[in-house]
């Protein structure tokens, strides 16, 4: 298996320092592989553990961010041995994760928080004009991607259609502005396995909160995740989904204080180099719940993953009050 990421992101190395030591202190064994551009080799090269991680200079500089991911993955099953594992810079690995990836046809993803799902279930394969073939219960995060020889079609099909004017015009728009199946890589990706072209692929999902923490918001990583594994250990792969704990750390929200990635980093302040100030809470909330909670990774954003489900809950059902108004108000008038 190799592993493979990159990054263009100059700020963002102690993402990688955090992916590349937690990666080789729980899978030892493990190859991981960084591409980046010519600029940042020797930048990311120094701040990088030598043992087994390469490297290396992207060599398709026209193509960048999260669209870079069908490139590489083709890239890299021409050098490795039938089976190769994409993972964002943002994750950090808290035990062995390999022996989560299901069959061995299977294309193995990350899913979406079930409320993010929820707030953007639309059918992306129709809205890209492909005939749907099948319905998945989350959706798409395509923080982990494993892929093999036998995919080769589907990643070629994303990466034609990671190019196209449409798509390409969309990344232009500020995020919120973007049409849901035109807002990221992983939205095309759902697309493609969702529609009857690509419905005989296995799709094997990581699960969320069991299998892998998508730490999206205070609740991404929910209260019932939260409570199963209190005292117990992390899901195997931490997501620092969205806002970056390290950007800003002077004014970013309680929740990103507790959050389970920022806690697991704690055992990484002495191979980091560097201010690692922004490890530490930044607000006297933060530093109650860490204190209150022993630093238990599970609980010490508890209490905000619960405020916040209840938000949104109160949301939804003043949107269902709203909806029953309207629809007495007009068969009233009928």
């Amino acid at each position: 298996m190799l592993i493979c990421t990159y990054e263009d992101r100059r700020h963002h190395l102690v993402a990688l320092q955090l992916l590349a030591h937690s990666l080789s202190r729980m899978c030892p064994d493990q190859r991981l592989t960084v591409s980046c551009p010519e600029s940042l080799v020797d930048t990311f090269a120094a701040g990088l553990p030598k043992q087994r991680v390469s490297v290396r200079v992207w060599p398709h500089p026209d193509v960048t961010g999260w669209s870079v991911k069908p490139t590489l993955l083709l890239d890299m099953l021409e050098e490795a041995d039938d089976e190769v594992v994409w993972m964002d810079s943002d994750l950090i690995v808290t035990s062995e994760f390999r022996d989560r990836f299901g069959g061995s046809d299977a294309i193995v993803v990350a899913g979406e928080p079930l409320w993010a799902t929820r707030a953007n279930r639309v059918d992306r394969a129709r809205s890209w004009g492909l005939p749907a073939g099948r319905r998945f219960p989350c959706l798409i995060n395509s923080c982990v991607i494993r892929v093999r020889s036998i995919h080769r079609r589907l990643l070629e099909e994303w990466q034609r259609r990671l190019a196209s004017a449409e798509y390409l015009l969309a990344q232009t728009l500020p995020f919120s502005d973007r049409l849901p199946h035109l807002r990221g890589d992983q939205d095309i990706l759902d697309a493609l396995l969702t529609s009857a072209l690509f419905a005989d692929i296995p799709v094997h999902f990581l699960r969320p909160g069991q299998e892998i923490a998508q730490c999206h918001m205070a609740d991404g990583y929910t209260v019932c995740d939260r409570l199963r594994h209190a005292w117990r250990p992390l899901p195997p792969l931490i997501h620092s989904e969205g806002f970056k704990p390290w950007d800003n750390p002077s004014s970013r929200a309680v929740f990103l204080d507790v959050s389970p990635y920022l806690m697991v980093t704690q055992r990484y302040r002495d191979v980091l180099g560097g201010d690692t100030s922004w490890l530490d809470a930044s607000s006297a909330w933060g530093r109650a719940l860490r204190f209150v909670t022993w630093e238990e990774p599970n609980l010490a954003g508890l209490l905000p993953a619960v405020a916040t489900r209840l938000q949104r809950a109160l949301r939804i059902r003043t949107r269902l009050n709203d909806f029953v108004t309207r629809r007495s108000a007009s068969e009233s008038h009928s």
